[in-house]
C-alpha cells in the first residue's frame, strides 16, 4: 500500500515555506486527489513534498510548459511564499515560478512586425 498521505502531510502549505525564501524544486509527478470540495491536482517534488494545483499555479505551469502534465514532469521551478487576498483578508500563499525555457521567454524573442512592414 502507498502510505504517501497518510503518514504526516507532505503537502506544503504557506507556513511551511519561510518568508523570502526561493525553494528550487524539480515536478517528479502530477496526480489526482479528492477532497472534501472535490477532485484537485497535486504536484510532486524531488524532495518529497507535494502542493495542490490551485488556478493561479496551474496557469503558471500551463502557459509555460502546456496543458499537458507530462510535460512539466523534470522542469524545475521555484515556489515561495507569496501574499494575496482571500476572502477580502491578506494572506499568505503558495507561489509557482518557472525558471527559464519558458514559452513566455520564447514569445518575447519574437519579432513582432505589422502588415505591410519589411522582412
Amino acid at each position: 500500500m502507498n502510505m504517501r498521505g497518510l503518514i504526516g502531510s507532505t503537502l506544503l502549505n504557506a507556513d511551511k515555506l519561510e518568508p523570502k525564501v526561493r525553494y528550487e524544486k524539480t515536478i517528479t509527478d502530477v496526480t489526482r486527489r479528492e477532497f472534501e470540495d472535490g477532485v484537485k491536482a497535486i504536484v510532486h517534488f524531488d524532495d518529497g513534498t507535494s502542493a495542490v494545483l490551485n488556478a493561479t499555479r496551474g496557469a503558471v505551469l500551463s502557459l509555460n510548459y502546456g496543458f499537458e502534465s507530462d510535460n512539466w514532469l523534470g522542469r524545475a521551478i521555484i515556489v515561495r511564499q507569496g501574499d494575496t487576498t482571500y476572502g477580502g483578508k491578506a494572506t499568505k500563499c503558495i507561489v509557482f515560478e518557472v525558471i527559464g525555457n519558458s514559452r513566455l521567454e520564447a514569445k518575447a524573442t519574437t519579432t513582432v512586425r505589422r502588415i505591410g512592414e519589411g522582412k
